[in-house]
């Protein structure tokens, strides 16, 4: 499948090695390629249908039409753009967790929850622990606005105390009262990343360190 897409004009994707892409002027046709399944799309309709029926004809493969779910990812195409979402996958893990009838919070977070790896408080499961880290890793791809919340209790998989946990479990109750968000990217989405830097030269200059913050938009 390699050799014949890079004779056919592709190349490999920097960022991802399952990854394709080829450009004809103006054209784009971006294609993934996941074990023995292809998912694709293009900037020109036609560009999409050609390459159907050459995949068709040259690997004898079925076209299964417009993407809606893939590896838990519901995907919502419509003429203002593509809603991405895992409303299905939440619903799964905050049942698995018991987590499904758990009151609602506003944030994943409180204001100014300081969590230390010395914390005195009982030790948890950490086998549990450390899944409930992992489930919530795999929800960050469409849920960008529990990463910095999970990043702050996967701190703690090694010694996990109650205090984590209860971290832990407010994210959960986060995720009940918001499970039908997720990303939208509107035809008209301007990709340019945007990139800003927040340095306290203060601290820089008497300590000789420098504590950086980069935000993206």
């Amino acid at each position: 499948m390699d050799k014949y897409l890079h004779q056919q004009g592709f190349s490999k994707g920097s960022a991802d090695s399952n990854l394709y892409i080829k450009i004809e002027n103006d054209k784009l046709l971006i294609l993934v390629v996941y074990v023995y399944d292809i998912i694709f799309g293009s900037n020109e309709e036609a560009m999409s249908q050609i390459f159907a029926l050459v995949m068709q004809k040259e690997f004898e493969m079925s076209l299964l039409g417009e993407l809606t779910y893939f590896l838990g990812l519901k995907i919502q195409q419509n003429e203002d753009g593509i809603f991405l979402s895992q409303t299905k996958y939440l619903k799964k893990i905050l049942k698995k967790y018991g987590m499904e009838d758990s009151k609602p919070v506003c944030t994943p977070m409180v204001t100014g929850c300081s969590l230390s790896a010395n914390d005195e408080s009982v030790a948890v499961h950490q086998p549990t622990y450390r899944s409930m880290i992992g489930s919530l890793l795999y929800l960050t791809g469409t849920r960008p606005d529990i990463t910095h919340a999970v990043g702050i209790v996967g701190r703690f998989q090694a010694n996990p105390k109650e205090t984590h946990l209860q971290a832990l479990k407010r994210i959960f109750k986060y995720l009940q009262g918001t499970q039908n968000y997720g990303l939208w990217y509107p035809r008209d989405t301007d990709l340019t990343l945007h990139a800003y830097i927040d340095v306290d030269w203060a601290e820089v200059w008497m300590t000789g360190k420098a504590q950086v913050v980069v935000h993206s938009l």
